[in-house]
Formats: C-alpha cells, structure tokens, sequence
C-alpha cells in the first residue's frame, strides 16, 4: 500500500468545506468511520494531561481513479485502499504511540503515517507513506474524543487536504466542541422571562493551525461562562458577545505566546423547545480572530 514521497509544493489553508470540494468529484471513496481507540495524553474534561481516554478515529480516503482493477480482478489493487488495512493502520498507530501530547499531535502521527508528511503543508517528511500518495486525491483524518467536555458531547480535531501528484494544495485543520448544554435564561416571550432553559452551542474553530497544545478546556470555559451568565432576548444578540470573547480569549493566547494562527471562530446555537413542532430554532454566526 506504500508509495513513494514526492516533493513539497506550496499550498493553500482554506475551510474544510472547500477543501472538499476541491475533490468532490473523486471516483471512489473509502471510509471507516468512529473507530474506537485508547487516547493518552491529549487533555482530559478537566484539563489533566496524560489520562487514558476513549476516542474515536474516523478517516476518509478518497481516490483520483476509480476501482476499475480492483473490481475486475476483485482484489485489492493499487486504485484502493483496503478498509480492513486502513482500520489495522490506525490501530497499530495508536498503540505503537504511548503518548501523545495533544489531540493535534495524535491526529498528526496518523497523517505522518498515512501520507509521508510530518506536517499538514507537506514540506517535511516522515518517511514512506502507508498510502499510495500519488493516487490520492483527499484524505481527512478526525478523532472525536468523547469524555473531553464537562458539558458537551465530545471534542474533535480533524485535519484534511486536498493532494496534487501525492502533496497537499489545500489543507483544512479545525476544533469543534460538539453538543454543550448550558442553561440560561434566552427568549423575547413573557415565559421565556421566567426562567433559564437549555441552550445548545457547538463550537467550531477553522484555520486551526496550533496542534501542539489542547486548548479546548479553555475555549469550553468562555462558551460556557458567557452563555450562562447572560439574558438576552435573542440568540443573535448571544452569539455576537459569544464571537466577541472568544476573539478576546484568543488575543490572550497569542499574547502568551501560546498560539500564532488566525482562527475562524464558528458559534451554533440552538433552542430545542422554542418551536413546539420543530426540532430546534437555531443561529450561527463566524467571526475571524487575526493576530495584530
């Protein structure tokens, strides 16, 4: 399945979504998807460092040709990857990796293995690739880690590139927290005035480039504390002062010097009982934080 390392070429940061479609007419694609692992090192809920955690891995694979040999012969041939070995890979990844010290750095052993590149941009090798690169077109590579929010569903970082003669031309890397429920007291309605009700928030971070510390911890904490210390009528209003203290947050982290990268903040937010007969009411908004 290995293939040889071709040369680095320049490359573009662009958004998951657009990565995608630079290859969203791609013949074939393989997936496996939330395959459970063991994590240890990345950050837990509470901020711990070097706490074995459960996680799932998910990776897509997506080809420049379609299946046709392996099809026709009905074996596994340089067109595909087999599923059954690309699983095997990210095992034999993660145990062979004792620690890990962040999420980005787990998500970035995978890549190093799956692509020859030691980093997303592709200028430093990492040895023989397990894929054979030059054949493919887009490759994502996600872990959710699903114990590393005190109130959401889960933290995941996923890196993806679109890939040019077996090196990247476009790369996405980004952070989500999934899923946070935190009470507060939101609506315009006289009922609404009278007491806190669930709001649901994701929070989706694009251009994220700084994967060598967990940062999610703190990212949770501003989401968290801004939403439920507040009382607006309005989720619009909400997701303005969630968007203005996460950049505030984010100026911090680089004045400490623990970040450099210009981030895309992406804030969700749902109110499951505002429509009796809808799933939920929901607004997003995005705002970019740029280093000064």
């Amino acid at each position: 399945m290995s293939g040889s390392r071709p040369p680095a070429k320049r490359y573009s940061l662009l958004s998951h979504a657009r990565v995608l479609a630079l290859a969203e007419d791609s013949p074939s694609i393989i997936r496996v998807r939330n395959l459970q692992v063991t994590l240890r090192g990345p950050k837990d809920a509470w901020g711990r460092a070097g706490k074995s955690q459960p996680a799932l891995v998910s990776v897509e694979v997506r080809m420049r040709n379609s299946f046709g040999l392996s099809s026709e012969m009905d074996q596994v041939q340089a067109d595909t990857v087999h599923y059954g070995l690309l699983a095997k890979g990210v095992l034999r990844i993660m145990e062979e990796t004792n620690h890990s010290e962040s999420l980005g750095s787990s998500v970035g052993t995978i890549w190093a293995s799956f692509t020859g590149h030691a980093d997303l941009k592709g200028s430093v090798p990492s040895g023989d690739p397990f894929l054979n690169i030059r054949q493919v077109e887009y490759l994502r590579v996600a872990i959710k880690v699903t114990k590393a929010s005190l109130l959401g569903e889960g933290v995941s970082l996923s890196c993806a590139a679109a890939f040019a003669d077996g090196v990247p031309t476009a790369v996405a890397s980004s952070l989500e927290i999934h899923g946070l429920r935190i009470p507060t007291l939101v609506g315009v309605n006289a009922n609404e005035r009278t007491a806190k009700q669930i709001v649901l928030a994701h929070l989706r971070v694009e251009d994220f480039t700084d994967l060598k510390e967990d940062l999610h911890v703190d990212l949770e904490a501003v989401v968290t504390r801004v939403i439920s210390e507040s009382s607006f009528e309005t989720l619009e209003a909400l997701a303005q002062v969630v968007i203005a203290k996460l950049k505030k947050k984010h100026s911090d982290l680089v004045s400490e010097k623990r970040v450099s990268g210009e981030w895309l903040f992406g804030i969700e937010l749902q109110k499951p009982i505002a429509v009796p007969f809808a799933e939920a009411a929901c607004v997003e908004l995005r705002g970019r934080a740029k280093v000064l």
